[in-house]
């Protein structure tokens, strides 16, 4: 998927969410190291908070009977709210894809990818009274592998999830 001649939140040209498609291993040297890019089943929704609904029934409909499937929505979920809320994805017209895979009964995967964003994700550990900052956080605790690929010009977060 490709959107030429479209800005980046830092200016520069938008390479799209193609760039981490192009099969290959993305895990090397972990359990999941056959795990390739693009995941089985991927759709791609607008970056608006209305969509959020849309993802989640989107999980429940492609991961059905999946034991992970509760904490596969979840992932999913916060990622592509962190996608609207923090990167371009987020501006007019922004998009967002979510990919997803089952890893026989054990383990569903679950991509995020985004438009790009001038910082890159971190995991938060916020107060007992904050009203955000628990997604990464949330969602890393739910995981049994955790990673960012890409740049500021286009990244996925990819969360492999136990049964």
């Amino acid at each position: 998927m490709r959107y030429p001649g479209q800005l980046a939140a830092h200016g520069k040209p938008d390479r799209g969410l193609d760039w981490f498609t192009r099969p290959g291993e993305c895990l090397p040297g972990t359990p999941w190291a056959g795990l390739r890019l693009p995941l089985p089943s991927a759709r791609v929704f607008g970056g608006v908070a209305g969509q959020l609904a849309a993802v989640r029934r989107y999980v429940r409909s492609e991961l059905a009977g999946h034991p992970a499937l509760d904490a596969a929505e979840l992932t999913a979920s916060e990622l592509a709210a962190n996608a609207i809320t923090h990167t371009a994805s987020g501006q007019p017209g922004g998009t967002f894809e979510v990919q997803l895979a089952r890893l026989g009964g054990a383990h569903a995967v679950v991509l995020v990818a985004d438009q790009g964003a001038r910082t890159r994700p971190t995991v938060q550990h916020a107060a007992p009274d904050a009203e955000s900052g628990r997604g990464l956080d949330l969602v890393t605790s739910l995981a049994a592998a955790f990673t960012v690929l890409g740049d500021p010009g286009g990244r996925a977060i990819l969360a492999i999830l136990p049964a």
